[in-house]
């Protein structure tokens, strides 16, 4: 249930700004080993955004998940920041990532709770 919103002052064409959309959608599943299907994607242009007193291109990162620890943050930041930098053309020192880490079960997802998704997804399993 990686949940990522992105805020930047870089703008991009509406195309384009689908397409990395749907990329970090792809890479959260993959850093994460979740289904894609329970990534979300949020992004916002945001002109106004400032960051070190200018409004060089910079950008700002909500990445809420259940798997974080301090190893595996700066593992993941290292593989963000490229991300960044390649599609939005953000210098890694011109952004932020703060990592929230939710409990599974203090999430709503498909009619109950994530610690009960994956139960019944692991059943499911379990008995195929």
């Amino acid at each position: 249930m990686p949940i990522f919103q992105l805020s930047t002052n870089v703008k991009i064409d509406e195309a384009k700004t689908k397409d990395i959309i749907l990329e970090l959608s792809k890479l959260g599943a993959q850093l994460t080993g979740t289904p894609e299907f329970i990534v979300s994607v949020d992004y916002t242009y945001s002109k106004n955004l400032s960051f070190g007193g200018t409004f060089d291109p910079a950008f700002f990162l909500n990445y809420t998940a259940i798997h974080f620890t301090p190893e595996r943050n700066i593992e993941e930041s290292k593989v963000l920041f490229k991300f960044f930098g390649e599609k939005l053309g953000v210098d890694s020192k011109r952004g932020f990532i703060q990592f929230q880490s939710l409990r599974p079960d203090y999430i709503g997802f498909a009619e109950t709770t994530v610690t009960e998704f994956k139960r019944s997804l692991q059943a499911d399993k379990a008995s195929a």
